[in-house]
């Protein structure tokens, strides 16, 4: 038996993130290839066997319950336990049915498992050919944090934002909405990416650049008084390891799954226990956190200091990118900013809110949020 070792490549699978796992090749019987789709709790394993002989392919799904276990029925009818720790490799589903140990086709039995229609098919797993192990990082949970160096006296800590789709732009009718919040449209993003869990602070660009060019004083408060051409020269000084979101990568990761008007909802009358604004920031930026995070774990998405993204501002979503990448052709001059701040009202908080300002401008209700590329 030959057995290979590759890396996989992350890929979407029916919704969920699925990896492409195994090829598992038989002798003029069946061909199996499995794809892993995994959240906290649950493991769910698809398989597609391909009869040989009739061409025709079935698919079988498996769930793996948190204790790990998987059912296995041999050829004499008897359910076997097979437990199977997961760690930061998912294995196929021959793995499975193997435990971790591979010696010789003897060992493999003839198995199976039920069928998504609820039959029940027997998939004989002799004369192994090759199985190929494709070994592939663990992919974080939306709101899963993790720290990031930016300097080596200074970390920042990110949260993870999952692949999906959304819809971007206001509701029809949505109250207070302005005209370049539409048309709303479908953005699908087929990656995830690290954005960072609170706006850039006051320590952290005196860290990297030397200087702190903000209106109100505080280590912990949003750096403001930063330009869209100032943030360049801060991703400069890191290397380039760290960038500005796009548009949609902003607004997909303020909404948090929701399409309300609001990441908490429709009431405005909420937005004190989720943004400083100006009904309750006395004239003033405040310490990043203090208020409750959004679903994927972002304090300050809405209000403190509006934030800059990549995108040319456009005055209206026609002939926007839906993949989720940022708008730098045509435009008008100006860069767009998100999120409202803390000299604004609530309408500001909005999801869907936007404004634009020229890239050479700085303000004190103006800062930013990073984002970095997964590894």
């Amino acid at each position: 038996m030959l057995l290979r070792q590759s890396v996989a490549t992350p890929q979407k699978t029916n919704g969920w993130h699925g990896l492409l796992v195994a090829h598992v090749s038989l002798h003029n019987e069946t061909r199996v290839t499995s794809n892993p789709c995994h959240t906290k709790n649950l493991h769910w394993i698809t398989v597609i066997a391909r009869s040989e002989a009739t061409k025709q392919s079935l698919p079988i799904s498996i769930e793996i319950a948190s204790s790990r276990q998987v059912g296995i029925r041999n050829d004499n009818n008897n359910t076997q336990e097979n437990t199977m720790t997961f760690r930061s490799t998912l294995f196929t589903i021959i793995a499975l049915l193997l435990s971790t140990t591979l010696t010789s086709a003897q060992d493999v039995p003839a198995m199976i498992i039920h069928t998504t229609d609820g039959e029940s098919q027997t998939i004989r797993l002799e004369n192994i050919e090759q199985i190929t192990f494709d070994e592939v990082p663990e992919i974080p949970d939306a709101g899963d944090e993790r720290d990031f160096p930016l300097t080596d006296d200074m970390d920042i800590t990110m949260v993870w934002i999952p692949s999906g789709n959304f819809m971007m732009g206001a509701q029809d009718n949505e109250q207070d909405a302005q005209d370049d919040e539409y048309p709303r449209h479908r953005v699908t993003l087929d990656y995830g990416f690290w954005m960072g869990k609170y706006e850039v602070t006051q320590a952290q660009w005196e860290d990297v650049m030397g200087n702190n060019p903000s209106h109100f004083d505080g280590a912990n408060r949003p750096v403001e008084q930063v330009s869209w051409n100032d943030i360049q020269g801060f991703e400069s000084e890191l290397n380039d390891a760290f960038r500005l979101p796009s548009e949609a990568e902003w607004e997909y990761a303020c909404r948090a799954g929701t399409t309300a008007r609001y990441f908490w909802g429709d009431n405005a009358n909420q937005i004190g226990n989720y943004a400083w604004y100006s009904g309750n920031s006395n004239g003033q930026s405040h310490g990043v956190g203090d208020k409750e995070p959004n679903a994927w774990n972002l304090h300050d998405v809405n209000g403190n200091v509006w934030e800059w993204c990549e995108d040319v501002y456009h005055d209206n979503y026609n002939g926007a990118p839906d993949d989720g990448s940022a708008w730098i052709q045509g435009g008008n001059g100006f860069r767009v900013f998100r999120g409202g701040g803390w000299g604004y009202p609530s309408e500001n908080c909005r999801s869907a809110s936007r404004a634009p300002d020229r890239q050479g401008s700085r303000s004190s209700s103006l800062g930013f949020r990073l984002v970095r590329d997964a590894d």
